[in-house]
């Protein structure tokens, strides 16, 4: 199973972090930032992510975290909202390595109705979407894997 984690610290050696969260089959949701100031003095930018972590890593990515002077806490989140979460990281998870398909696809492979979670996910930037006759989807990749592929 999964939990639902929220990382807060500095962007410095945040990439490091995501790159963590990846390899261990977690997915960064969301990232905001916040600048803090004072009167006209600025202080400090401030990041926060929301992550899909397996459960039994939330200790090492607590650790994780430590050292790269972030911490985590795990929010209380309402069922639905949980729920979806967890549908936009199965979807992803899904389309790891492969390419464009179809919402019914990704509906009849992963049994979650994309109703809605596939339009918020391009909106985050965890999809791309075409229209080639009907809208397809995939996990966006850069330019150079698309040559080495042939696409």
């Amino acid at each position: 199973m999964y939990s639902i984690i929220v990382f807060s610290g500095g962007y410095y050696r945040f990439d490091e972090f995501r790159e963590y969260i990846e390899d261990i089959g977690g997915l960064v949701i969301r990232r905001d930032s916040l600048t803090i100031r004072r009167g006209i003095f600025f202080l400090r930018n401030e990041l926060r992510a929301l992550c899909v972590v397996p459960e039994d890593e939330v200790e090492n990515v607590t650790r994780e975290a430590s050292r790269i002077k972030g911490e985590i806490e795990i929010p209380v989140v309402a069922a639905d909202a949980g729920e979806r979460i967890l549908s936009c990281f199965r979807i992803h998870h899904m389309l790891a390595g492969s390419d464009w398909k179809s919402a019914d696809e990704i509906e009849n492979l992963t049994g979650i109705p994309a109703d809605g979670i596939l339009d918020t996910m391009v909106e985050m930037e965890l999809l791309e979407r075409r229209h080639e006759g009907e809208y397809e989807y995939r996990i966006p990749v850069t330019e150079d894997w698309d040559r080495l592929k042939g696409g």
